[in-house]
């Protein structure tokens, strides 16, 4: 299953890179002492595992060492005294204390997904156009969140299985969400009727995406959907790491950032508006020096808890009023009626006046969505897997999924999947109980459920921080780092899928990196001989002199023939004629 997982992630490799995994095994053996250590992903990653080599472990592999680790602690598990007893009980501890410590670091997670949740929020409903409700919304999202964390606490065999809404599908319902209100509204519908229809057009997708992924899972279809040329995914995904810190830059800051152009607006002598930039990506680059450099496992979470706390108390201690600081836009303005969570759905009107007309236009983006969820989940799962000391269910995982999608989509919910560094997290950490999905899906649904506008309490500068450092995580990731892990061609083609995006729009981006790929994919089968033949090959069997002697003027009679690349039947008679005609040429009585 590792060697599947690790396939999925279509990374090409060098001819010596295969050959290191050939190596002895004391080096990954080295390497899978520290790896609990070395390597535990941080709360807020948004990395790829198979996209980042790791030191000391083999190159073929992206979790070699981890799984070696694994396979190791699954074996002492076999003999009395093991330190665990596999992915579902609590080994020796008793079921008090692992829940105990399943709940402590449930808490743990929560902390951080707070502010993650309240960035999701301000990607897909960004812009002036639902400021007013975003307060509101954002309770959406919470409860997005907690459905789905209650799914995966439900049917996942793993208890330290982590299920949020994912960062994969939110440039693509943000989308959705700006052109049905744009048209809504140019079709006569009142703003509040235009932001219900918005709501009614992001659960439709959400929920129809679940289905269809439940169906990858159901008739088994997972390798059809990796078909999807990884290069689009690697600029697609790029895009929405500039998507992030554009948005992260204009919620920290209040200025309206898209296209390359527009962040020019910074280029002026405002001190204010260059101290709220300043802020920010002096916070994204403390997360970063927090996620990747300190190991304990409450830094993060204590940065993310400190950090509003302290600006308040600097707020304090230089005499700035809170009304002052509202009229900067330091902070946001409090909602005036905050509502409980079963008040939130007012915003869906009563189901009256929907422009319903206008949600068949989205059909193209809702299919673009499926396939990003559904390859971004192949993925996700593949990347747990390499750390699972047992073979996981990957049809049955992606059901799960399904399930979660479908039923975030009936409750006003968006797309997600595994949280893969989360999950990687709660598990190196020893939650072998459910508490943590518990704890966190429940605090979750508290923050949907209080009648309190919980987006006051976070300065501008710390959301967009968080935004910031995402979107700077994603893009080093796949625009950069990837250059290890691909050939040139399809490193360039990330790049060329990256850049039509963000000139042209997201359909018309993904298509012409598709076709890109595909031109690139033929232009390196027509350079690909169909064969090749060798001779004086050397056999394996061990043979006496003698035999050995008699076999060796032999050895240029024999014909080895070697095919390559894919075979079409159109050209089968065409590549027979030329093969026989080059062995009779090489003047070989025997062909292998």
């Amino acid at each position: 299953m590792a060697s599947e997982a690790l396939s999925a992630r279509r990374v090409s490799w060098d001819e010596d890179e295969l050959s290191d995994d050939t190596s002895s095994d004391e080096d990954s053996e080295g390497a899978a002492e520290d790896s609990a250590d070395d390597d535990e992903p941080p709360l807020m990653s948004h990395r790829q595992v198979a996209l980042r080599p790791r030191a000391g472990t083999r190159r073929l592999t992206a979790g070699s060492a981890s799984l070696h680790a694994a396979v190791l602690a699954a074996e002492e598990e076999k003999s009395p005294g093991g330190a665990r007893k596999g992915r579902g009980e609590g080994g020796g501890s008793g079921g008090l204390a692992a829940a105990v410590h399943g709940a402590v670091f449930g808490l743990i997670i929560f902390v951080t997904c707070v502010p993650t949740m309240i960035s999701y929020a301000a990607i897909v409903f960004r812009g002036h156009r639902f400021s007013n409700q975003l307060p509101t919304l954002t309770k959406l999202m919470f409860l997005s969140a907690s459905v789905h964390m209650a799914v995966f606490s439900i049917f996942s065999s793993m208890p330290f299985a982590v299920g949020q809404v994912q960062d994969i599908g939110l440039i693509v319902l943000a989308k959705i969400a700006r052109e049905v209100l744009d048209q809504s509204m140019e079709s006569g519908s009142t703003h509040a009727e235009a932001v219900a229809t918005v709501l009614i057009a992001c659960a439709l997708a959400t929920a129809i995406t679940g289905a269809g992924v439940w169906v990858v899972g159901r008739l088994k279809l997972s390798k059809y959907v990796q078909l999807l040329p990884l290069p689009v995914v690697g600029g697609y995904l790029g895009y929405i790491g500039y998507f992030c810190l554009a948005a992260g830059a204009s919620l920290g800051t209040g200025v309206t950032i898209e296209g390359f152009g527009t962040w020019r607006q910074f280029f002026v002598l405002d001190p204010t508006l260059l101290s709220k930039l300043g802020l920010s990506l002096a916070f994204a680059a403390g997360l970063f020096v927090v996620s990747y450099k300190l190991k304990h496992v409450a830094a993060l979470p204590s940065v993310l808890v400190a950090m509003p706390i302290l600006f308040f108390v600097v707020l304090l201690i230089s005499g700035v009023s809170l009304d002052t600081a509202r009229a900067n836009k330091w902070i946001p303005e409090p909602e005036e009626h905050p509502h409980a969570g079963w008040e939130t759905f007012q915003l869906y009107n009563g189901f009256q006046n929907i422009a319903w007309h206008v949600l068949p236009g989205q059909i193209v983006h809702v299919i673009i969505l499926f396939f990003f969820v559904a390859f971004g989940s192949v993925l996700d799962v593949a990347a747990i897997q390499t750390e699972q000391p047992t073979p996981l269910d990957a049809d049955a995982e992606m059901r799960m999924i399904g399930i979660s999608n479908v039923a975030s989509g009936l409750t006003s919910g968006f797309t997600g999947s595994y949280i893969f560094s989360t999950t990687i997290f709660a598990q190196r950490q020893k939650v072998t109980s459910k508490m943590a999905g518990v704890v966190l899906c429940l605090g979750e649904a508290v923050l949907f459920l209080l009648p309190i506008d919980i987006l006051q309490f976070f300065p501008g500068f710390f959301i967009g921080g968080i935004m910031a450092f995402f979107g700077i995580d994603i893009m080093l990731d796949w625009l950069v780092h990837s250059r290890e892990k691909v050939s040139l061609r399809e490193y360039l083609l990330v790049w060329f899928t990256f850049l039509a995006i963000m000139f042209t729009d997201l359909i018309t981006g993904c298509a012409l990196g598709v076709v890109a790929s595909a031109c690139i994919f033929l232009l390196g089968y027509s350079s690909t001989p169909a064969f090749q033949i060798r001779r004086g090959i050397a056999s394996s069997c061990a043979w006496s002199y003698e035999d050995t002697r008699a076999l060796l003027p032999l050895r240029r009679n024999i014909a080895c023939v070697e095919f390559h690349g894919y075979l079409f039947f159109g050209a089968a008679l065409q590549i027979s004629e030329k093969m026989k005609r080059q062995v009779k040429e090489l003047g070989a009585t025997e062909v292998i």
